[in-house]
C-alpha cells in the first residue's frame, strides 16, 4: 500500500482527531494513521470535546465511532458537524460502529460520510479505506478549496480539468457526480437538468437519476420525475431519498394523503431525521392523521435527548399530539395511559430546562391533561385563572397560541377560543411555514363550526342511534367523522348508521361518496377482531340495500 507523505498536501499539518471511547479502538487506529504518515494525531472520547477541538483547529481526517462517553452519541455529533458546517469538503469523514442496525445505518448514509466502517476491523482495512478516500481528497484540494469560498464558476473548471487529464481514470464517477452537486448550487435547473440526461446517456448512475428527478421537480415536469421515481423506490440504496423526492411531488400538488404516505415510509426507514419527523407532523395536521401525528413526535422525543435539536417546543409538541389523539380514541384505558404519559414528558420537560421560562405553556398543557382525564373542572379553573389575568392574548409564539386555543374550545371558552384563533390566523398568514397556514385556516374554521369535543360528538351520536333517531345519529357521526376522518371506529358507526338508514338515497353521488370515504379509512387501518366481523356484516347489508 502507497503510504501517504507530508509533501502530499499543500499544509504541512496533516492531521487526524480520532471521537472513539474504547482504548483498544483507539490504539489499533493510532497505529494505522500513524502508518499512513500522520504526525498530529488527537483522540477524545466525548461530543462536546470534539466540537471544541473542531472550533480550535481544522482536520484532514476525523473518524467519528457512533458509541460515546456520555452525552451525544456519534450520529448526533456527526449530525451537528454536517448541519453547522463544521466538517470542510476537503476533510475525509469516516464514521465507524458496531451496530449492524439497519435503521442505523440508514441515517447516517442520509449524512453523507465518506466511508462507514463496521467494527470490529483490521488495521490493514482500516488504512485501505483511509489511503482510498483520503488521497482522493489530496489530490482533488483546490476544488475543495473553490467549494468552501463559494467559487462555484472556479470548482467546475477544475472539475472539468481533472475529467479532461483523465489521470485517475477510476475517479471518473466520482468527478461527474461532484460536478453535478457543485451545479446544483448555482440553481440553473435547465443546465443541471442538461447535465444529468448528457451522463445518463453515456451511462446509468442511480445518483445521475436522482439529480435529473431534482432538476424535473423544480422545473415543474412532474410526470418524467415519477416515471422515474418509481424504478428508484425498487433500489435500496435509493428508495429514501426516492421517497422523499416522492413526498415533494405530491405536496407541491397539494396530494397531502400521498405525500404523508411516502413520509410515514421514510421515517421507518430512517427514523433518527428528526427534520423529516417534524415535516410528517405538519402534514398529518392537514390530512387530520392524528394517530401519524403522535406517532411521529413520539420518535421525536424518542431521539431527542443530547441532540442539536432539544429544546423545550418539540417536548411541548409531542404531549400536544398527545393529548390531540388521545381525544380522539374513545377507550378509557388508552386515554388515561396518553394522559399518564403526557405527564411523564411533561415533567421531564420540567427537569431539564428549570430555568427556561415555561409557566404558560406548562399551565397549558397541564389543563389539557386535566381534561384528557375527565377532570373538566380542573381544566376550567386553570384557563379561567389564564382568561382572567388577561382578556387581550398577545401571541408570541404560535405553536403556544394554538395549543391555548384548542383547550379554550374544550372546556367551552369558545368566544375566547375563536378570538385567539383570528390572532393565530393573522399572523400565520406571515409565516414562512405554509403548512401551519394552511391547517391554521382549516382548524380556526372547524372550531367556529363545531363546538363539542369528538368524544362528546360521538357519544351523543351513539345516543341518538340507540333511541332510534338514525337522521338524528347520522348528522352527529357526520361531524364526528369530519373531525376524525381517519377513526376505523367513526367510520364503522357512520357506515353501520348510513346501512340502517331507510331515508338515503344509495344511488346518489353524495351517499356513495360517504360510503367510499368510510370503507376507505376502515380498510387502511387495523381493525380488532370485533370490528372485523362488524365491519363484514356492515357490507353484507349495503349490498342488500343496493340489490
Amino acid at each position: 500500500m502507497q503510504t501517504l507523505g507530508m509533501d502530499e498536501l499543500n499544509s504541512p499539518n496533516l492531521s487526524a482527531l480520532v471521537v472513539e471511547q474504547q482504548s483498544l479502538a483507539q490504539s489499533h487506529i493510532k497505529y494505522s494513521l500513524q502508518h499512513l504518515g500522520l504526525e498530529r494525531i488527537d483522540f477524545v472520547d466525548r461530543a462536546h470535546l470534539a466540537i471544541e477541538a473542531l472550533q480550535k483547529r481544522q482536520y484532514q481526517i476525523i473518524l467519528c465511532a457512533y458509541q460515546l462517553n456520555k452525552g451525544s452519541d456519534g450520529f448526533q455529533l456527526f449530525e451537528k458537524m454536517s448541519k453547522q458546517g463544521l466538517i470542510p469538503a476537503s476533510t475525509t469523514f469516516i464514521f465507524m460502529s458496531s451496530e449492524n442496525d439497519i435503521s442505523l445505518s440508514q441515517s447516517v448514509i442520509e449524512l453523507e460520510p465518506d466511508d462507514f466502517l463496521l467494527k470490529p476491523f483490521t488495521s490493514k482495512e482500516l488504512e485501505v479505506r483511509i489511503n482510498r478516500v483520503l488521497s482522493k481528497k489530496i489530490a482533488l484540494q483546490p476544488i475543495f478549496n473553490c467549494i468552501e469560498m463559494g467559487d462555484v464558476t472556479g470548482a467546475i473548471d477544475l472539475v472539468d480539468k481533472q475529467i479532461s487529464d483523465n489521470e485517475h481514470p477510476n475517479w471518473l464517477s466520482y468527478l461527474v457526480k461532484l460536478k453535478g452537486n457543485i451545479l446544483k448550487k448555482t440553481k440553473d435547473w435547465s443546465r443541471i437538468e442538461a447535465f444529468y440526461l448528457s451522463v445518463l446517456k453515456i451511462k446509468y448512475f442511480s445518483w445521475a437519476q436522482l439529480g435529473l428527478v431534482e432538476s424535473y421537480i423544480h422545473l415543474g415536469k412532474y410526470a418524467e420525475a415519477k416515471r422515474i421515481l418509481e424504478d428508484l423506490l425498487e433500489n435500496p440504496a435509493t428508495k429514501l431519498q426516492a421517497l422523499d423526492l416522492l413526498s415533494s411531488i405530491h405536496e407541491q400538488n397539494k396530494e397531502f394523503e400521498q405525500a404523508l404516505s411516502h413520509l410515514k415510509t421514510a421515517c421507518i426507514l430512517s427514523p433518527r431525521n428528526i427534520e423529516r419527523q417534524q415535516h410528517l407532523v405538519d402534514i398529518a395536521r392537514i390530512t387530520q392523521d392524528f394517530e401519524s401525528q403522535y406517532t411521529a413526535s413520539g420518535s421525536i422525543v424518542k431521539h431527542l435527548r443530547h441532540s442539536m435539536y432539544e429544546v423545550p417546543s418539540l417536548y411541548l409538541n409531542a404531549i400536544r399530539a398527545n393529548i390531540d389523539y388521545g381525544l380522539t380514541t374513545f377507550n378509557d384505558t388508552e386515554m388515561q395511559r396518553l394522559a399518564q404519559q403526557s405527564q411523564h414528558i411533561l415533567d421531564n420537560l420540567k427537569r431539564k430546562f428549570p430555568k427556561v421560562p415555561l409557566d404558560e405553556q406548562i399551565d397549558v398543557a397541564t389543563a389539557r391533561i386535566h381534561y384528557l382525564k375527565n377532570e373538566s373542572d380542573k381544566a376550567k379553573h386553570l384557563l379561567k385563572l389564564k382568561t382572567d389575568k388577561s382578556k387581550d392574548y398577545i401571541v408570541e409564539d404560535l405553536e403556544d397560541a394554538l395549543d391555548y386555543a384548542k383547550a379554550l374550545h374544550e372546556v367551552g371558552f369558545h368566544n375566547d377560543s375563536i378570538n385567539v384563533f383570528e390572532e393565530i390566523a393573522k399572523q400565520a398568514e406571515r409565516s414562512t411555514n405554509h403548512l401551519f397556514s394552511l391547517y391554521i385556516s382549516a382548524e380556526k374554521q372547524l372550531r367556529k363550526e363545531v363546538r363539542d369535543s369528538p368524544k362528546v360528538i360521538n357519544n351523543n351520536a351513539v345516543s341518538f342511534y340507540t333511541r332510534g333517531k338514525l337522521n338524528e345519529a347520522l348528522n352527529a357521526f357526520k361531524t364526528a367523522f369530519r373531525i376524525m376522518p381517519k377513526s376505523p371506529a367513526i367510520a364503522l358507526n357512520l357506515l353501520q348508521t348510513v346501512a340502517e338508514s331507510q331515508f338515503l338515497d344509495f344511488t346518489s353521488k353524495e351517499v356513495q361518496s360517504l360510503v367510499e370515504q368510510c370503507k376507505s379509512t376502515i380498510n387502511a387501518s387495523t381493525l380488532s377482531d370485533e370490528q372485523s366481523v362488524r365491519f363484514a356484516k356492515i357490507q353484507s347489508s349495503l349490498l342488500e340495500e343496493r340489490v
